[in-house]
């Protein structure tokens, strides 16, 4: 069982087709709709109510489709980002890349399609799978 949260603040306008997406996950779900204007409060409360399982965080405008979960393997991290494209097919986000600089870090991003799995230091969290052992790990 992987618990979904999926934090909401006045529900996108798309969130109904978002929870309709929600059956390309390939596995069963358990659904937390969060309603709270901070996001991450709205993450954390999500953790709190979620048990003990593995978790995939999703924005309320993100849509899966049949080949989200292509090539998903939750052996590979413990955080696992998606590729995010623009209904247009464009790519939106598929990981970054940490570049340090003299003042600390920059984050390069990646605008190709990932058709296989890659290591990305940085993935973005609009849809994310958390093993349930990070979160139990930083609490």
């Amino acid at each position: 069982m992987i618990d979904v949260i999926i934090p909401t603040l006045r529900k996108s306008d798309c969130w109904l087709d978002c929870m309709s997406s929600l059956r390309y996950i390939p596995f069963p779900i358990n659904v937390h709709l969060i309603e709270d204007s901070p996001w991450a409060f709205a993450i954390n409360k999500g953790f709190t109510i979620s048990g003990t399982n593995d978790i995939i965080i999703m924005d309320d405008d993100v849509i899966l489709n049949q080949n989200t979960f292509n090539n998903f393997d939750s052996s590979i991290a413990d955080i696992i980002g998606f590729t995010l494209l623009f209904p247009n097919y464009s790519v939106q986000h598929a990981g970054s890349i940490l570049k340090p600089t003299q003042e600390g870090f920059t984050i390069e991003h990646n605008y190709t399609k990932l058709s296989q799995s890659s290591i990305m230091p940085h993935v973005t969290a609009s849809v994310m799978y958390v093993k349930r052992k990070v979160i139990d790990t930083i609490g």
